[in-house]
């Protein structure tokens, strides 16, 4: 997802370029990707810095810990286990370091999106006083292995409709699985109107508007709130495909 892409992998072209112009472009390209690991390996160090023995202890675990590579979810914090750090129990500066962290590891628009996501959750916690925990305090990070610039290691971030296992190994990275959703999906903050995903929202209802009422029949599954049918706790499952198909639309839908 665009959005929340941290860094792309350098990609060569096959043009007609002389063989070392090649091999001095793609240098220049690894450098590039190698200069932003650091980047992000700093933060996370920087960020380690930060925190006392205890909460080592806490953020720290094993990169081949198979409990707590499912341990992630949508849901309030109340009704599925989070392990790691919780942003409300660290200080302001270990708070910061962590916001600082996930600045260097995604891309600008994917930073401002889980802000606006954190945000809007804290909008829901103030209008829904006495209901299940959440709000910018009940978001959790942690660590799978040791920040390196070459060994793989993942950083995860997450709370309520909001899910980040970023891999990083090397100079290549993944952003998966995640989830990302947002309620309320417009709320006002410091007098400006905020939508983390209206960008998803208004091309989704361009698609639809581009469909013929047989084809909308076909697209909308149905208007009921329904489970996630892959998610925490569904890892690696196949779904029967629904919906429509592709290789029925015209370029103008397709685009």
């Amino acid at each position: 997802m665009q959005t929340l892409t941290f860094f792309r992998n350098p990609i060569l072209r096959s043009l007609v370029f002389l063989a070392a112009f090649a091999v001095l472009d793609a240098r220049r390209l690894e450098a590039a990707a190698t200069g932003q690991t650091q980047k992000i390996v700093g933060a996370a160090n920087a960020f380690l810095g930060t925190l006392d023995d205890t909460q080592h202890g806490k953020v720290s675990f094993d990169f081949n810990d198979a409990a707590q590579r499912v341990r992630w979810s949508n849901l309030p914090v109340g009704m599925a286990e989070r392990r790691g750090l919780r942003m409300g129990d660290l200080k302001q500066n270990q708070r910061d370091a962590v916001m600082n962290l996930l600045a260097a590891v995604l891309s600008k628009m994917g930073y401002e999106k889980v802000v606006g996501i954190v945000e809007a959750d804290e909008a829901l916690r103030k209008e829904s006083r006495g209901g299940p925990a959440f709000g910018r305090d009940d978001y959790y990070v942690s660590f799978m292995g040791k920040p390196s610039a070459t060994e793989p290691w993942i950083i995860q971030f997450g709370g309520h409709h909001l899910a980040l296992n970023i891999t990083i190994a090397g100079e290549q990275g993944v952003l998966t699985p995640s989830l990302i959703a947002v309620q309320p999906a417009r709320f006002t903050l410091e007098g400006k109107t905020i939508r983390p995903m209206g960008r998803e929202t208004d091309k989704a209802l361009e698609l639809i508007k581009a469909l013929p009422d047989e084809q909308r029949k076909q697209a909308i599954l149905g208007s009921q709130m329904r489970d996630l049918v892959l998610g925490p706790g569904h890892d690696g499952e196949t779904i029967q495909p629904e919906g429509l198909k592709l290789s029925t639309l015209n370029e103008g839908q397709r685009k």
